[in-house]
């Protein structure tokens, strides 16, 4: 591990000072705020015993050389950047001079930058931070404006009005920042739903406005918001707003083309289960874009076509009306009577829905096909317009729609039924080639996996859609003909080429003249909930130097020495620590050694591990040394796996390495 230049004793006082933070950030955060002092030591202000501490907030914050604007520029940095504040007055405890702090990137002059204004940073107490725990098994969870909100959405996980008061949501897995979000916590509540206790952290975060595609500045990772950010703190001006509607042209318009034949009943009744899904996506559309979908039902010709009824009809033309769609879905009937044969009017069903729409001029366009038998081919006396499966194909990609074909295995038909769903599938080019899924339609296994990988199919669509607004909102951002606009309109993956397919350079040009960068991340504030659905959605850590992790490895070994021996290796490890820094520990008998080492050192005593007392240490039976020995090596593994790995700690200042510690892993 990277060692720094200070002194040993200078290094094990200032993390003695610095430690004490610890357990009190943890213990603390809902309390009333302290008045200031100056550590007497280090000259840093402190709130109680805790370090005074601002994040910055924009993407390009100017620290001063003197407290006004008008000073020279010392540096200019990123958001989400922590920095110490030391007094803005000398020798008294002064928060501010002219709304400006004096800041450094350590608790050490020597690392004291300049001045910064109190609009450009977010005061903060403690260390502790959050990282998003793994999506597996939950939804994305969502930030809220309010405590109130947060509250309401624990107690109705299900309430629709949960999406709508929002004002974030954490990324998805599929973000290559996301496991290296580390988001400060401002505030934490307990709270009881149900009588289970929660708690709720209020964060700080930078707000991304739903445009994916863009990384933040400085590498600094962010939340993916597809939600309405009217609440956050963006600013809303003209040039704004026509950014905004802009982007809002830019659509996904999704027609499904369903076989309404006698055998597809239980199809179209789990379809709605679909539509509702996409509604749920839909909401999350709000700034960029939107979701627009119809339907197209075709049967088939039999002798007797009054009893079929219809061969093709168009029940819904696209609309963003989604919940009047699922309406419409749900009056659907299949047909009362079989059709002769296995073939049906598939090609008419999609050559109604390729023709008859009126599509979006820009944007994704998916027809997504279900049905359970083949088409009739050309020359058949029931394709009387003779339409060929390459037509199809053709008039489908010359408007660069993409089709997705879901069959249903229902009858004997199957495969001349999957050549012509492939074929359909294939497109004209890569950017117009659709998916594919096959489900068992007659049990109800295979119908909840039809309404699975429909749901997925639709997320992935709407992902789409949000990658290709972020496309354009890149290259308007980059200088034409340069070789990071090259770089964007090469493909790279498969949905490169859906999302290079449907570039429209107008909208480039147009979001290129509103000088605005609509994709620019937001500090924000908010609440999120420590748990969804009995998941973890955020894992706590705090923020340690690589000395205070050695003086905690050291007590550690200390109390390990005590376990295996007796009471006096541990005593001797605290005067040894007494005598190094300078600093007397108290020894009180009828005092748990957690409780010594919190008061004292601000050890982050986060377990009942150390719930013992110097006496108690005498009488240990041999089972409880034992055991007190494993849970103390265990520990001690887990804190030397970070100090032993230089990759975990990141430089602060000139000689200020700090790593990021899950609370798991303390004692």
């Amino acid at each position: 591990m990277k060692v720094n230049n200070l002194g040993f004793q200078q290094r094990l006082i200032l993390a003695c000072c610095l430690v004490t933070l610890l357990v009190l950030s943890l213990s603390t955060l809902c309390y009333a705020t302290p008045p200031l002092s100056i550590h007497p030591k280090l000259g840093v202000l402190q709130r109680g015993f805790l370090m005074v501490k601002v994040v910055s907030k924009e993407k390009d914050n100017k620290i001063y050389k003197n407290p006004s604007r008008t000073a020279a520029v010392a540096e200019t940095v990123g958001p989400l950047n922590i920095f110490f504040v030391f007094p803005a007055q000398k020798n008294k405890p002064k928060l501010t001079n002219s709304d400006f702090y004096h800041i450094s990137w350590s608790p050490i002059k020597d690392d004291i930058i300049g001045w910064i204004h109190k609009d450009n940073v977010q005061e903060w107490f403690h260390r502790e931070m959050v990282k998003f725990a793994s999506l597996t098994g939950r939804k994305q969870a969502l930030v809220f404006k309010s405590k109130t909100d947060l509250l309401t959405s624990i107690s109705k996980p299900n309430d629709s009005d949960n999406i709508t008061k929002a004002i974030s949501r954490e990324p998805a897995d599929a973000s290559t920042q996301r496991q290296k979000i580390l988001l400060p916590i401002l505030e934490v509540d307990q709270m009881t739903i149900s009588g289970e206790l929660t708690a709720g952290y209020k964060i700080a975060y930078l707000h991304h406005s739903g445009v994916s595609g863009s990384g933040p500045p400085h590498g600094t990772p962010l939340p993916d918001t597809s939600l309405d950010s009217g609440q956050a703190s963006t600013k809303v001006d003209k040039d704004g707003e026509n950014v905004k509607k802009i982007l809002k042209s830019i659509k996904l318009d999704i027609m499904f083309v369903m076989d309404m034949t006698r055998s597809m009943q239980p199809v179209i009744r789990e379809s709605v289960k679909v539509v509702k899904h996409l509604t749920e996506e839909a909401k999350g559309l709000r700034e960029g874009g939107g979701i627009r979908v119809g339907l197209v039902g075709y049967r088939d010709r039999i002798k007797d076509q009054q009893k079929m009824g219809f061969v093709v009809r168009q029940f819904s033309s696209l609309t963003e009306k989604l919940g009047d769609f699922m309406g419409i879905l749900q009056r659907v009937k299949e047909a009362d009577v079989s059709s002769e044969d296995y073939p049906e009017a598939m090609f008419d069903g999609l050559k109604d829905a390729i023709e008859n729409t009126q599509w979006s001029e820009n944007g994704l366009k998916v027809i997504v096909l279900i049905g359970d038998a083949s088409a009739h081919k050309p020359g058949s006396a029931k394709n009387p317009e003779n339409i060929s499966l390459d037509q199809i194909v053709n008039l489908a990609g010359e408007k660069s729609i993409r089709i997705c074909p879901l069959k249903m295995i229902l009858n004997g038909d199957n495969e001349l039924h999957r050549k012509q769903l492939r074929r359909l599938l294939s497109g004209i080019s890569g950017g117009t080639q659709g998916t594919y899924g096959e489900f068992n339609g007659s049990n109800q296994a295979g119908l909840d996996k039809f309404v699975e990988d429909t749901k997925a199919l639709m997320t992935s669509e709407a992902n789409n859609l949000q990658d290709l607004i972020g496309r354009h909102v890149q290259i308007a951002q980059a200088p034409k003909n340069s070789q990071a606009v090259q770089t964007l309109m090469t493909p790279k993956t498969n949905a490169d080429y859906i999302i290079l397919e449907n570039i429209n350079h107008s909208i480039i040009d147009a979001l290129r003249k509103q000088g605005k960068n609509p994709n620019e991340p937001v500090f924000s504030v908010g609440w999120i909930a420590e748990k969804q659905q009995g998941k973890d959605v955020i894992t706590p850590h705090v923020l340690m130097s690589d000395t205070e992790l050695q003086v905690l490895s050291l007590y550690l070994r200390g109390i390990k020495g005590g376990a295996d021996k007796s009471s006096e290796v541990w005593k001797a490890m605290m005067r040894t620590i007494e005598s190094t820094t300078g600093e007397k520990i108290s020894v009180d008998k009828n005092v748990a050694i957690s409780d010594i080492l919190q008061k004292k050192h601000g050890l982050p005593i986060k377990t009942s591990l150390l719930r013992f007392t110097f006496d108690e240490m005498k009488d240990w039976t041999p089972e409880v040394r034992r055991d007190i020995l494993e849970k103390v090596n265990r520990k001690l593994q887990l804190i030397d796996s970070i100090s032993n790995d230089p990759s975990q700690f990141k430089s602060q200042g000139s000689n200020y390495l700090i790593a990021y510690i899950p609370v798991k892993y303390l004692p």
